[in-house]
């Protein structure tokens, strides 16, 4: 009887009398797509009906990304997309297999996508992150994942407030760039109750920049402003893009004993800072970039490796005095695992010209502790305590050129205020 019926239908398909683009057997719906633009990408959300399974893969001549959804029917009409100002120039839809659900993005230019499945207000969802020519650049290739678990509720700060410039003639604001990490379909460690290192840290993140937004004379840059996977050398580049004065990157620690607790802030390791040289120098020959201020495009070798090592031992000598600042003030709201800025070779920290620190906000796999770190009131204690700390050092060793720089120089604030009045008579 089953065979009957299925050659029922498909002398049903060929005669037209069914729509070809229905998959007979599927297991699950497409219910919802749609499309934003990020600050460095563009992001393809795709809400089903339950879990799916996915392959995707890139093409080229023309560009264009296939999805195909394993057991699954469309049942939203693609035409209405808005996608004005996107690298997508329309999304056709197919039938693969009987059953599968095929996606094609046809793409304006080139563009890589990295793909996760994750669940959000109790729906599952593919989202599909598109990195230009000119953003962020994941891994290529064809991936197949499961569904991931829904993750625990963690307070999050409110949106961030607009910047405001520190203003008047040759000054300029001190960038902070802030780097949650984590993020996608990369969770982190995962503490009781399926608390995720990328929820604390984004959360954290948030509070912090409010924090910078709220004080003259900074500007922060968030390296990820949702729940988006980033590759670790992208967020340092997005770093230097911004001309970040500073990077610090909030993560929460994990280990096998459960009773580990404390905060701890690294800086990069002298090994570290040896293989940076070698990743910095392979990439002059196809960028024109600078050190320090220095170009680098068409000098000797030898004078390049030795601005490098210049510019990274004054990084690092950098980050080491803001990182002890740091530590000290988070001292006053949790307790340290160590009392020392730390040293590693963590790619996050790896930029030859931008002071960095990754910052520990405490373990997530301690219970006592994971509970702090899912609570808004430590999110905002923790955030101020990484404020005080970096305030702290640039107030003490500002950039030349910058509001603080002014009001060091001045002695007081009102004496920068008093200059700002003079000038705007002028």
């Amino acid at each position: 009887m089953l065979e009957k019926l299925r050659a029922f239908v498909t002398g049903l398909t060929a005669s037209g009398l069914l729509l070809a683009a229905v998959p007979l057997w599927a297991a699950e719906t497409i219910r919802d797509v749609q499309v934003a633009n990020e600050s460095d990408h563009t992001q393809l959300v795709i809400t089903l009906s339950g879990p799916v399974k996915y392959t995707t893969v890139t093409l080229s001549k023309p560009d264009r990304i296939v999805v195909d959804l394993r057991d699954t029917r469309l049942a939203v009409d693609l035409n209405k997309l808005p996608l004005q100002d996107t690298p997508i120039k329309r999304v056709r839809s197919g039938v693969q297999k009987g059953t599968d659900t095929r996606l094609v993005l046809d793409l304006a230019n080139t563009a890589k996508a990295r793909t996760a499945l994750r669940k959000a207000d109790g729906a599952n969802q593919l989202v599909v992150d598109l990195y230009g020519a000119g953003g962020a650049r994941p891994t290529a290739g064809s991936e197949t994942r499961a569904a991931a678990p829904a993750p625990e509720p963690v307070a999050v700060a409110a949106p961030a407030k607009p910047v405001k410039a520190a203003g008047g003639a040759g000054q300029r604001d001190i960038i902070i760039a802030i780097d949650a990490g984590h993020g996608g379909d990369d969770p982190g460690a995962i503490g009781p109750g399926h608390l995720q290192e990328k929820q604390v840290a984004f959360a954290i993140a948030r509070e912090l920049a409010d924090l910078f937004e709220r004080e003259r004379g900074y500007r922060p840059v968030l390296t990820r402003k949702s729940d988006v996977f980033l590759p670790l050398k992208t967020r340092r580049d997005l770093a230097r893009k911004a001309q970040a004065d500073l990077m610090v990157s909030i993560h929460a620690d994990a280990f096998s004993d459960g009773s580990a607790e404390g905060g701890s802030v690294f800086a990069l390791s002298n090994r570290g800072a040896t293989s940076t040289m070698a990743a910095f120098l392979a990439t002059r020959e196809n960028e024109a970039d600078a050190i320090g201020g220095v170009p680098t495009e068409g000098k000797d070798e030898d004078l390049v490796k030795v601005l490098t090592d210049l510019s990274l031992t004054a990084t690092m000598d950098a980050s080491m005095r803001v990182g002890r600042q740091v530590l000290g003030s988070m001292g006053g709201v949790t307790r340290l695992h160590t009392r020392r800025v730390e040293q590693a070779a963590f790619v996050v920290l790896k930029s030859p010209d931008t002071p960095s620190i990754l910052v520990e906000t405490g373990f997530i796999s301690n219970p006592r502790e994971a509970k702090r770190l899912a609570s808004r009131d430590y999110q905002q204690q923790m955030a101020r305590a990484i404020f005080n700390g970096i305030n702290r050092y640039f107030s003490q060793s500002p950039p030349p050129n910058t509001y603080l720089a002014r009001v060091k120089r001045g002695g007081s604030q009102q004496a920068a205020a008093r200059d700002d009045n003079v000038a705007s008579a002028e």
